[in-house]
């Protein structure tokens, strides 16, 4: 499953990582989203 408008990866969480960013453009969109952290952006999970 890849990244959509509605499902964003995130490989691990970093201080680079603006994750409130994430959060409000979901909020932003009428039908919001969902946020997956430990999974790359091809949708699996790095080792």
């Amino acid at each position: 499953m890849s990244e959509t408008n509605r499902i964003e990866y995130k490989a691990q969480l970093t201080k680079d990582l603006d994750l409130e960013k994430e959060v409000v453009a979901f909020l932003n969109y009428r039908e919001g989203g969902v946020i997956y952290i430990g999974i790359d952006k091809t949708g699996k999970v790095p080792k």
